[in-house]
């Protein structure tokens, strides 16, 4: 049977490296992004490893519940299982934006997306004989806070404060969705790759948030993407990995995250406003 891994955030940084670490493991892939031109890059550049690689992009923005409850439905009919999802695409924006469902747009990128994706293709992981989800979180969540107003409402937005309350809702959905699965078939695991240089930063519209970002790539990372990749494929498909489940990982290591984010009222919490806001129940 033909292994098959999602992976959303997959034509740059980390996730292009592993989208081809996962090729090379023989997997299917059903690559989500934004742009057609980037997806096909992708596909070149996977085919120049291997002729014979399986691969489908998607085309969807994430910040749209509507548009990942779409790709999920497509991806479902293109697969019978699903053995690993990885929830890797991210995004920081310069100025408060609200999406076409009224949300603040880091957090609908970056975990709400997460959020409904998982519940999506939920019955396609469990189909596999060991399904993994991955969600990638980021250390920026040990100074974060969370302030439900901020995701529909702007409180003095700011662009770091956002997108560190993402990676905390990161964190927080992670730990709820390990109990959820408890007694299932998968495992799932919170990821952070590590001060790795990406061009996430690259994608704001400012420009000094582009040059403090990149400025900080170039002198601060501590990984490169190929290396930080190897840590997302070895919890994706290792069988020893799944003695790790539920667990947050700092570029490869077991850490502990914030102490907010062992809060299980506050888990819960942002549970039953994701479920709210993106008109999903989790049975």
């Amino acid at each position: 049977m033909d292994k098959i891994c999602v992976i959303t955030g997959a034509t740059s940084g980390i996730g292009w490296e592993v989208a081809h670490q996962m090729a090379k493991k023989g997997y299917v892939l059903k690559v989500i992004g934004r742009s057609e031109q980037k997806g096909e890059d992708l596909k070149q550049s996977l085919l120049k490893q291997d002729a014979a690689v399986d691969f489908e992009y998607f085309v969807a923005d994430l910040s749209s519940i509507k548009d990942v409850k779409a790709v999920a439905e497509k991806i479902n009919a293109s697969v019978d299982h699903i053995d690993a999802l990885i929830n890797n695409a991210g995004g920081v924006f310069s100025d408060f934006e609200l999406t076409e469902d009224g949300v603040e747009k880091t957090m609908a990128n970056n975990h709400l997306s997460y959020f409904v994706l998982t519940h999506a293709l939920l019955n396609k992981l469990k189909a596999a004989e060991e399904g993994r989800i991955l969600l990638v979180a980021s250390r920026s969540h040990l100074r974060a806070g969370m302030d439900f107003e901020s995701f529909t409402t702007k409180k003095n937005y700011n662009i770091m404060r956002a997108y560190a309350q993402s990676k905390l809702a990161n964190v927080l959905f992670g730990y709820q969705l390990t109990r959820y699965l408890a007694d299932t078939n998968i495992s799932s695991f919170i990821i952070h790759p590590g001060v790795v240089k990406t061009p996430i930063g690259a994608k704001s519209k400012s420009w000094l948030h582009r040059t403090v970002w990149s400025l900080f790539a170039r002198f601060m990372y501590n990984t490169t993407p190929e290396a930080s990749a190897k840590n997302y494929v070895y919890l994706a498909t290792e069988k020893e990995a799944k003695a790790h489940n539920g667990f947050y990982f700092s570029a490869g290591l077991i850490e502990k995250s914030s102490a907010l984010s062992y809060d299980q009222k506050l888990q819960e919490k942002l549970w039953d406003w994701s479920e709210l806001k993106a008109g999903v129940k989790w049975e």
